[in-house]
């Protein structure tokens, strides 16, 4: 198995972290989060378990992800398999 795990802040384009508050987010948001990606194979294929702590589930950063993960599916969906 495979782990990454990293911390994310929100940021402007030249990558000074900003406060929450000055992103709209709601008091007690936190300006550091951390994300664990694990990877696993299963079966002959690859399994993964990511975990953003700190972001609470109705949160716009989780429909940020959903969103993200929906897309992902689709590419792999669309993928060519190989043999």
């Amino acid at each position: 198995m495979a782990r990454l795990v990293y911390t994310e802040s929100m940021a402007d384009e030249a990558g000074n972290v900003l406060s929450p508050s000055a992103m709209g987010m709601p008091p007690g948001y936190p300006e550091t989060t951390e994300l664990t990606v694990q990877l696993e194979e299963v079966g002959g294929r690859t399994k993964m378990v990511m975990t953003h702590a700190g972001i609470p589930a109705d949160s716009p950063g989780a429909g940020g992800w959903n969103m993200a993960f929906d897309k992902l599916a689709a590419q792999i969906e669309a993928a060519p398999t190989s043999k």
